[in-house]
Formats: structure tokens, C-alpha cells, sequence
């Protein structure tokens, strides 16, 4: 294959990842009552990791022959092309980004009652975490059309998960004794 191939393999596992997280989202901020709308979301959250980690493979394979070096260097390349800072130390976010999703992803699928136990403080890290990852992916290294497109994508998920904040009237303190389900704060 040539580079070319290789390259667009690599950028359209990564735009399905990214799809996939974004629909994720997209389904947990829905305020959809129907009963399949919370599995969906996890389904698809589990399926974006898989697709990332894919995406991760491929890169490393089709692109910088299993090298942590090739890798580094091409980041910074990417790095001093789009911003002007030569410096391939954002790989080592990526590496974290694989790590954290990977892990929450197991969590989620092995103990499924846990992950959604879990307190809201870790879903905004975890989540902040994979939507700044996300945001700089696209927005700052994507071509200019997947910057549209990342935008617009952000602009309507912005709107979801503002429309799935409760009114004023839903915010009123809760009973002592009433049941309160900790994963539904924050993200």
C-alpha cells in the first residue's frame, strides 16, 4: 500500500472513533426515556474505544513500522506544522488517551453496575479528558473540513447535553431517602 492508503486508513479509523464517542455522548445526554437508550450509549462507547485502538494499531503499523521514535518524530513534525512548536511530547497524551479509555472501557464492560456507581468527579475527568483529546485531534490537526465537520459535531452536542440539564423545577433538593443514581451526575 502506499502512504497515501495508509494514511487515510489511519485518519478514517480515527474519524469513526470519533463518530462513535461523539454518538455515545450524544445517546447518554439524550433526555429519551425509552430503556434502550442507556445500553446504546455504553454499546457504543465500548465500540468507539475498539474502533480507537484500531486506529491506534493502525497507525503505529502503516505508519512508523511499530517505532515509539517514527511516532515521536512525526508528532512533532504534525506539532511544529500546525502550532510551530517542535515537540512530539503530545504522543505521550495519546498514549495516556489509550490507557485511560482502555481502562474505563473494561470497566465498563466487566463490572457494568460499578461503572455507574462511580462518582460524578471521575466521569468529567474521564469524559474532559477524551473531549479535550478529541477537540484537539480535530480542531487543531484535522484538514479543514474535518474542522467544520468537528465543530458542527461539538455545536450539536453542546446544544443535547444543555437541553438535558434539568429546568429549574427538577433542581429542587431531593428527599434524604430518595434513591439518587451517582454515574447520572456529570457527564
Amino acid at each position: 500500500m502506499t502512504w497515501e492508503t495508509n494514511d487515510d486508513i489511519v485518519r478514517w479509523t480515527a474519524r469513526a472513533a470519533m463518530a462513535c464517542y461523539a454518538a455515545a455522548l450524544g445517546c447518554r445526554w439524550s433526555r429519551s426515556s425509552k430503556p434502550v437508550e442507556r445500553p446504546l450509549w455504553e454499546k457504543l462507547y465500548v465500540a468507539a474505544c475498539a474502533i480507537y485502538l484500531l486506529h491506534v494499531a493502525c497507525a503505529f503499523d502503516l505508519l512508523h513500522a511499530w517505532s515509539h521514535r517514527a511516532a515521536y518524530e512525526h508528532t512533532a513534525r504534525r506539532t511544529a506544522e500546525t502550532i510551530g512548536l517542535d515537540w512530539g511530547g503530545g504522543l505521550y497524551f495519546n498514549y495516556a488517551l489509550t490507557l485511560l479509555w482502555t481502562v474505563d472501557a473494561l470497566w465498563l464492560l466487566a463490572r457494568p453496575h460499578s461503572y455507574r456507581r462511580r462518582a460524578a468527579g471521575y466521569n468529567y475527568a474521564m469524559h474532559g479528558f477524551l473531549i479535550f483529546m478529541a477537540l484537539n485531534a480535530v480542531v487543531l490537526f484535522g484538514p479543514p473540513m474535518t474542522r467544520i465537520i468537528g465543530l458542527a459535531v461539538c455545536a450539536v452536542l453542546v446544544a443535547i447535553r444543555l437541553a438535558s440539564r434539568p429546568s429549574g423545577a427538577e433542581c429542587a433538593p431531593r428527599r434524604k431517602d430518595a434513591k439518587k443514581e451517582p454515574s447520572e451526575e456529570g457527564m
